[in-house]
C-alpha cells in the first residue's frame, strides 16, 4: 500500500526481500566447490611431489566455480534485491573465505616471503637491507648490529627458521612497500614466537583477508551509491579467483585492493557533494594504498581530472599535497635503504631443507644477493600477451610462432638502447617492450582524464575501471591476482565481456602442470617444451577469445548507439 498522501509514483520499486532460490542453491555449490578445493590442496602441501599434484583437477573447480558465479550473479540481478540481501551476499562471501583460509597455498608460495618480512620489521630492521639468503647462510655472530637480530631471530624458533628455508627467490632482497610491510609485522606481532610455520601462515592470511573483507564492504557502499542492485557484490565476494588468490594464497595485494576500494569510495562521495573532508579522506587513503602495492597511482589521472573540473584550485591543491605527503612519507623506508658493509657478511652452506621449484616469474641464473624490485622491473615477465607479442619480435633470438620482425630491424631497434645502457639484448628488448607499453597506457589514462574532467559523475566508475584495467592488460607480468586490481569496479565496467577475464586468467596454473609433464619432453605435434608451449601457445587461447568478444560488444554498441544507459562517453 502507498503511504498516506503518497501516490503510488512516488513509491520505490518492490524489492525482492528473499534471497532467490537459484542464489541460494549456487551459494551452496559454491560452498562445496570451495570445500573441495580446501580438502584438494592437502595434496599442494609443502614439499608434496610435484608429478602428483592435481592441477588440472584444480582447474576444473575453479572453472566450475566461475560458471556457477556467473549463474548467481545473472539470477540475482533479475531480482532487486533488499539491502539485507547485500549484507547475506557478503556474509555468504566470508563463510567461503572462512573455508579456505585452513587449506594449504596452491602453488603459490609469496607469503612465506611476507611472514619473513614481517618477522624482519617486527625486529626493528629494514627488511630492504638483507636478502633472505644472507640470513639464512650467516655464521656465527656478525659485526652488523642489524644482521645480528636477525640470526638471533632466525634461531629462536623452528617455525621461524622454516619460514625463512621457504622464502623463494630469497637471494633477492624484497620487493614489497612499506605499507604492506607494516601489516606483515602486525601479523609476526599477533604469531607467539613458538608457533610453527603452519600456524604463521594461518595468522598471515587471517590478518590480509582482513582487507579483502573491507574490499567488499567499500564495494557494497559503492553500489548504494550508485543505486546499482547489491546483487552486484557477487562479482567480487564469490569471484573463485579473489577467494584463491586471497584466502588460498594470502597475496599481499588485499590490502591495496582494501585500501584503494575505500579511496574510491571517497573521492567519488566528494565529487558528488562537492565536499572536501571526503577528497582530503580519499587523497590520504590513497597514499596508503600506493604504499601498499604501487598499482593505484594509475587511478590518479581520472581523479585529478575529476577534482580539477569540480573543486576550487586551493581544494585540488590541498589534496594534492596530502596524496604526496602521505605517499612518499610511507615510501620513504623503501626509498632510503642503506645495504649493509659487505665485509660485515659471511657465507655457509644453507642447511639442508626442501624446496619446491622456485615459481617461473624471473631468471634465477644469478643467485648472487641483488635488489628485487630492479630484478623485477627489469626482466620479470609471466602470463603476458600484448607485451610478449612486442618483446618476442624484439629479442635477438625467439622460439615464438608469431615472431615475425627480421632480424636485422631487431638489432637496428635494440642498438642505440644498448649503446645508451649497456644492457644485455635482452634487457634492451625488454626496455622498448616497457616504454612503448608505458606510451600507450599514458595515452589511455590522459584520455581517460579529460573525460573525467567533464562527465557525470556516473561515469566516473567505470572511467576508473578503464585505467586499471588496460594497465594490467599491458603489463608484462599478468599474475592472475593482478586483475583482482580492478574486480571492485567491475559491476560498472559498461562493457559485460570484461567479467570473463576472472576466469580466462586462471589458465595460468595450466603451466604449472605443463611444466611437471611436459619439462622435458615437447609437447605433442609441436617442438615447444611444456612451459614455451604455455608461453607461445596457451596464452592466445587465455586471452584472445576475451579480447575478440571484447572488442565485438564494443562495436555492437557504438553501431546501435546504445541505450541512454549504455551509450558511449560523449561530452
Amino acid at each position: 500500500m502507498s503511504e498516506p498522501g503518497s501516490s503510488p509514483a512516488d513509491q520505490p520499486r518492490a524489492v525482492a526481500s528473499a534471497i532467490p532460490a537459484g542464489v541460494a542453491a549456487s551459494a551452496v555449490i559454491l560452498a562445496v566447490i570451495y570445500a573441495s578445493i580446501s580438502l584438494l590442496s592437502l595434496r599442494f602441501a609443502w614439499g608434496s611431489p610435484v608429478e602428483t599434484r592435481p592441477v588440472c583437477t584444480f582447474l576444473a573447480l575453479m572453472t566450475a566455480a566461475f560458471a556457477v558465479h556467473l549463474v548467481a550473479l545473472r539470477t540475482a540481478i533479475r531480482r532487486r534485491l533488499s539491502e539485507s540481501a547485500g549484507r547475506w551476499i557478503l556474509l555468504a562471501g566470508l563463510g567461503f573465505r572462512l573455508i579456505l583460509l585452513p587449506s594449504h597455498p596452491v602453488q603459490e608460495i609469496d607469503i612465506y616471503r611476507y611472514m619473513w618480512d614481517g618477522l624482519v620489521v617486527s625486529q626493528g630492521v629494514s627488511p630492504y637491507r638483507f636478502s633472505p639468503q644472507q640470513v639464512l647462510e650467516f655464521e656465527g655472530t656478525p659485526a652488523n648490529e642489524d644482521l645480528r637480530r636477525l640470526v638471533e631471530r632466525r634461531d629462536s624458533a623452528d617455525g621461524i627458521r622454516e619460514t625463512l628455508s621457504r622464502v623463494h627467490f630469497r637471494h633477492l632482497t624484497t620487493i614489497y612497500p612499506p605499507v604492506s610491510q607494516a601489516v606483515f609485522a602486525a601479523a609476526a606481532v599477533l604469531t607467539p614466537q613458538s608457533a610453527t610455520s603452519r600456524t604463521r601462515l594461518l595468522i598471515t592470511r587471517a590478518v590480509i583477508v582482513l582487507f579483502d573483507a573491507l574490499a567488499m564492504q567499500g564495494m557494497l557502499r559503492l553500489l548504494r551509491v550508485f543505486r546499482r542492485p547489491a546483487a552486484w557484490l557477487i562479482v567480487y565476494a564469490w569471484s573463485p579467483l579473489v577467494l584463491k588468490e586471497f584466502a588460498n594464497s594470502g597475496h599481499l595485494d588485499a590490502i591495496a585492493v582494501g585500501l584503494s576500494t575505500w579511496a574510491i569510495v571517497w573521492w567519488l562521495k566528494a565529487v558528488q557533494s562537492q565536499n572536501i573532508v571526503p577528497l582530503l579522506l580519499a587523497a590520504a587513503t590513497l597514499g596508503l594504498s600506493v604504499a601498499a602495492k604501487l598499482y593505484p597511482v594509475v587511478f590518479l589521472p581520472v581523479i585529478a581530472g575529476s577534482v580539477i573540473g569540480r573543486f576550487p584550485l586551493k581544494s585540488s591543491l590541498a589534496a594534492a599535497l596530502l596524496f604526496s605527503a602521505v605517499t612518499f612519507t610511507s615510501l620513504r623506508p623503501m626509498l632510503h635503504s642503506e645495504p649493509p658493509d659487505p665485509t660485515q657478511l659471511s657465507r655457509r652452506s644453507p642447511p639442508s631443507v626442501t624446496s619446491p621449484p622456485l615459481p617461473e616469474t624471473a631468471s634465477t641464473s644469478n643467485q648472487e644477493s641483488g635488489d628485487g624490485l630492479t630484478a623485477f622491473m627489469s626482466s620479470w615477465r609471466m602470463n603476458d600477451l600484448i607485451f610478449s607479442g612486442l618483446m618476442e619480435n624484439l629479442v635477438p633470438q625467439s622460439r615464438a610462432w608469431y615472431s615475425v620482425i627480421p632480424m636485422k630491424l631487431r638489432e637496428t631497434l635494440r642498438s642505440p638502447v644498448m649503446q645508451r645502457t649497456g644492457v644485455s639484448e635482452y634487457t634492451a628488448a625488454f626496455m622498448i617492450s616497457r616504454a612503448v607499453m608505458a606510451v600507450i597506457h599514458v595515452t589511455i589514462t590522459l584520455s581517460l582524464m579529460v573525460l573525467a574532467w567533464r562527465c557525470p559523475v556516473r561515469r566516473l566508475p567505470n572511467l576508473a575501471f578503464l585505467s586499471v584495467a588496460w594497465f594490467f592488460l599491458l603489463l608484462p607480468t599478468l599474475n592472475p591476482w593482478y586483475w583482482t586490481w580492478a574486480m571492485p569496479l567491475l559491476p560498472f565496467a559498461r562493457l559485460r565481456s570484461w567479467l570473463l577475464l576472472s576466469g580466462c586468467v586462471s589458465i595460468y596454473y595450466l603451466r604449472f602442470w605443463l611444466k611437471y609433464e611436459f619439462g622435458r619432453t615437447t609437447v605433442v605435434g609441436t617442438d615447444y617444451s611444456g612451459p614455451e608451449f604455455f608461453d607461445h601457445v596457451v596464452v592466445w587461447l587465455e586471452y584472445l577469445p576475451f579480447l575478440l568478444i571484447l572488442t565485438a560488444e564494443a562495436i555492437r554498441k557504438r553501431g546501435r548507439g546504445g541505450t541512454p544507459r549504455d551509450r558511449p562517453i560523449s561530452c
